[in-house]
């Protein structure tokens, strides 16, 4: 282990060597960003990323590492930028939705952004169950009772043994009670 460890110590600074010839190579500055991930050196590869997408801004694959970085480093606002930068320059994937949902509802308290990504999520597949619960939470959070209770109720017609079954039923019997 401490082998490789000193390999990785060593490839990364061949990596850095090669980057002050050819500061422009993209290449080489990613895979020297994922040496340093694997190093747990995270500020220094987002750093070496934001370079890329500083450079080719429509780099979504270093846009969407960065931003994951970000929001692992307890920066959502960072990771939250970087997400939707990668709208931007793409048709984003459920996946990168989700995660910024997840960040606009939880981290930031942005509700009704949140729901706006959750209701793009579902336009591109209304059986993600995830988005539906997800998008009931918004709307309970916005006193939007009615459209909570369907896209709950839509959840557990989806997966009635869910990962968040039992929370679903219990904000289901609170909602039936307001």
């Amino acid at each position: 282990l401490e082998e490789q460890r000193q390999n990785r110590m060593n490839a990364i600074d061949a990596y850095r060597d090669s980057l002050q010839l050819q500061p422009e190579r993209a290449d080489i500055r990613q895979t020297l960003a994922e040496l340093l991930l694997k190093n747990g050196d995270l500020d220094e590869a987002a750093a070496e990323l934001k370079v890329i997408t500083t450079q080719k801004p429509a780099n979504v694959q270093s846009r969407e590492r960065l931003a994951d970085i970000y929001r692992d480093l307890g920066r959502p606002r960072l990771a939250l930028e970087e997400y939707l930068g990668i709208m931007r320059y793409s048709k984003a994937s459920e996946e990168v939705l989700m995660k910024a949902a997840r960040l606009q509802l939880y981290d930031l308290g942005k509700l009704a952004a949140a729901s706006r990504t959750l209701k793009r999520i579902l336009q591109i597949n209304p059986k993600n169950a995830e988005a539906r619960y997800r998008l009931g939470v918004a709307l309970k959070d916005q006193e939007q009772i009615q459209a909570a209770k369907a896209q709950f109720e839509f959840y557990l017609e989806l997966t009635p043994q869910g990962e968040f079954a039992q929370e679903v039923q219990g904000e289901l019997l609170n909602l039936n009670v307001r």
